[in-house]
C-alpha cells in the first residue's frame, strides 16, 4: 500500500504531489516587496505573500510545514500546517528551494525503488 505522505526534516509531502510536481529549476515571479508566485519548470506551484509587517506567509501545493514550538499553531497542538510565516523574504526564498530539492529526492527514489533481495 502506497503511504499518504512521505516525511522530510521540514514537514510532509503528499504522495500525488510527488507524483504530478514537474521538476525542473526553481524561479520566484511576482512585484518587489507583496507577493511572488513559485515557479518549477515554469509552472506556478506555490506562494510567498507580504503579510504585514510579521513576515512572508509561504504556501507550496503539495507540501505541510512541520510546526516548531515558536510558531503560533503550536498552542493547539497541530503538527503540521500548509502555510508558514516566515520573518524575512531570503528565509522564505531559501526553505522553499530546500524543500524543492527534497522533493525532487524524493521523486526519483520512489522512481527506483529498491529491489528485493534474492534468497534462496
Amino acid at each position: 500500500m502506497t503511504p499518504w505522505y512521505h516525511e522530510v526534516p521540514e514537514g510532509r509531502w503528499t504522495f500525488n504531489a510527488l507524483r504530478l510536481l514537474p521538476t525542473g529549476s526553481t524561479s520566484f515571479e511576482g512585484i518587489q516587496g507583496r507577493g511572488y508566485t513559485v515557479c518549477l519548470a515554469g509552472k506556478p506551484i506555490g506562494s510567498l505573500r507580504r503579510h504585514t509587517n510579521a513576515g512572508w506567509m509561504t504556501r507550496i501545493h503539495g507540501f505541510e510545514w512541520r510546526v516548531l514550538p515558536e510558531m503560533g499553531s503550536a498552542r493547539f497542538h497541530i503538527k503540521f500546517t500548509r502555510t508558514r510565516l516566515f520573518p524575512t523574504i531570503k528565509e522564505a526564498r531559501s526553505s522553499v528551494i530546500h524543500v524543492l530539492a527534497s522533493r525532487q529526492i524524493l521523486a526519483q527514489a520512489a522512481d527506483n525503488p529498491p529491489t528485493p533481495s534474492q534468497e534462496a
